[in-house]
């Protein structure tokens, strides 16, 4: 068994989908449905409260019409010109029409789904390469929208007490609902590399349903686990919003400034300061948990250098989840990362790994 304060959890989107998280491979699929719903017409626009027209047998095309409605109300034209002050650009996009948005938003898919890129993150990162100034900015705004308005509509599609139980279930259930205070002082450091925020959503849920703390104390106590989102988040967890607020221009302002994307304009000293937040958050760290974690190239560079200083230091260990991991999954992984115990075993999922496989507790 493994003591809670000398573990970090690294969390990954894998660790989340048991709670209907959206996995990066459904997103993939979701912007394919956007682009197979073809381009709009105005008139499906305009009606598109229509009491008399239903849009339920076709979820892609009601999303592309939430989306457009979003696009419209957001100052992107002023965001481009701001983060391309000094350049020099053509402005393709100028102005709120229905066309102009139409138009671009079809070429952002059309141009996605043509890369066969394995998710919208890595497409995004890439951007950093298009010769056009204007259309990376544009093109990386559209792809922002896009992924906060999906998270969130995950977010808001059931309560979260109507869910399946999971490992978030088990870390409450064993350390949190007999005595919180001490699952607070003996608390695990956590990484993730998720967007949304439903670690600390269901921890807080709790705290107010069950303990019955004030709003202010719960928040103190989650704001005190100090959770790391690597690429941020789409904001605060204090209530998840309401269908029409995840409309809301202003909703959107705050997710996406926010929301940082995989390597984006993301210069040496950025990429240190990840690999610093991640060295700091595993450095007293005796056992190392990657829950759900997809082993992106990516984010092991990013890991690997965040760790390196404490494998040469001392002995950690390493335990991770095992879901449809093959042979050459695991190479990879061994390869640039380190070789976690359990890797390509028998399927373990989160839940078995902290309950069953490697224990959790507390030494109090």
């Amino acid at each position: 068994m493994n003591p809670l304060n000398r573990s970090t959890l690294i969390i990954g989107a894998g660790a989340h989908h048991e709670y209907d998280m959206p996995t990066s491979n459904e997103l993939l699929k979701s912007i394919q449905g956007l682009r197979s719903v073809g381009t709009l017409t105005e008139d499906t626009f305009l009606y598109k409260d229509d009491a008399n027209i239903s849009f339920s047998e076709n979820s892609s095309l009601r999303d592309k019409i939430n989306i457009i409605d979003i696009l419209q109300d957001l100052p992107i034209e002023a965001w481009i010109q701001e983060k391309l002050k000094g350049q020099k650009y053509n402005s393709h996009f100028a102005g709120r029409s229905f066309e102009r948005i139409n138009l671009f938003l079809e070429l952002f898919l059309g141009h996605f789904c043509s890369s066969h890129t394995p998710s919208i993150d890595s497409y995004l990162s890439n951007l950093a390469q298009h010769p056009d100034p204007y259309i990376k900015e544009l093109y990386r705004i559209l792809g922002k929208v896009i992924i906060v308005y999906y998270i969130s509509k995950a977010e808001n599609e059931s309560d979260l007490g109507l869910r399946n139980r999971g490992w978030i279930h088990f870390l409450i259930s064993q350390f949190i609902l007999k005595d919180p205070d001490t699952f607070f002082r003996n608390k695990p450091q956590i990484i993730t590399f998720n967007y949304d925020r439903l670690l600390e959503r269901m921890i807080f849920e709790h705290l107010i349903y069950q303990h019955h703390y004030k709003v202010e104390d719960a928040l103190k106590l989650i704001d005190s686990l100090e959770i790391y989102h690597v690429y941020g988040s789409l904001g605060p967890y204090k209530t998840w919003h309401s269908e029409e607020s995840i409309k809301s221009s202003d909703y959107y302002k705050n997710a996406i400034s926010k929301l940082k994307v995989i390597d984006e304009d993301r210069s040496s000293d950025q990429k240190k300061e990840i690999i610093q937040n991640i060295q700091k958050r595993t450095q007293h760290a005796k056992y190392v948990y990657f829950l759900g974690y997809g082993f992106d190239a990516d984010n092991n560079y990013l890991l690997k250098n965040g760790l390196y200083q404490n494998i040469k230091d001392k002995d950690q260990e390493y335990f991770t989840t095992s879901v449809n991991t093959n042979t050459a999954d695991a190479i990879r992984i061994r390869d640039t990362l380190m070789n976690p115990d359990f890797l390509q075993k028998q399927t373990i999922t989160c839940q078995q790994l902290v309950s069953e496989v490697a224990p959790l507790y507390i030494n109090v």
